[in-house]
């Protein structure tokens, strides 16, 4: 299989999430969250890194994985699922969020990851 060869300047640069054209506004409905757990040698550990919070667009339904490096997430994973559950909805608004670009060699293209420096709720969303 033959590799892209990619200038580097390409990707690796953060971008502000604007930039992205799968990220529409910076208020989202929040679907799940997910530990990132750390690793020491291979093994994973009890301690957790970082959270990702799994978005989806308002304007084009597309879910988005949001990584925010944090010690404690908005609400815990296994209470916003029970809520969810119960027919509850959570916008949350992106925190300075970037975008970067990365050749992914599994799927062989250039696709985009995203970070934020924090997450925060929306209350009284009327935008759906």
């Amino acid at each position: 299989m033959n590799r892209i060869k990619l200038n580097s300047s390409i990707c690796q640069i953060p971008l502000p999430i604007e930039n992205s054209s799968r990220v529409h506004d910076a208020v989202m409905m929040l679907v799940q969250i997910r530990p990132v757990w750390i690793y020491n040698d291979g093994e994973r550990t009890d301690e957790v890194g970082s959270y990702v919070y799994d978005c989806v667009d308002l304007f084009s339904f597309e879910r988005i994985a949001i990584k925010v490096e944090e010690e404690k997430p908005l609400i815990a994973p296994d209470e916003l699922l029970e809520r969810r559950e119960a027919g509850e909805k959570f916008y949350v608004e992106i925190i300075e969020g970037t975008v970067t670009a990365y050749y992914a060699e599994r799927t062989n293209s250039i696709e985009d990851s995203f970070k934020a420096k924090a997450m925060k709720f929306v209350t009284n969303y009327d935008g759906i």
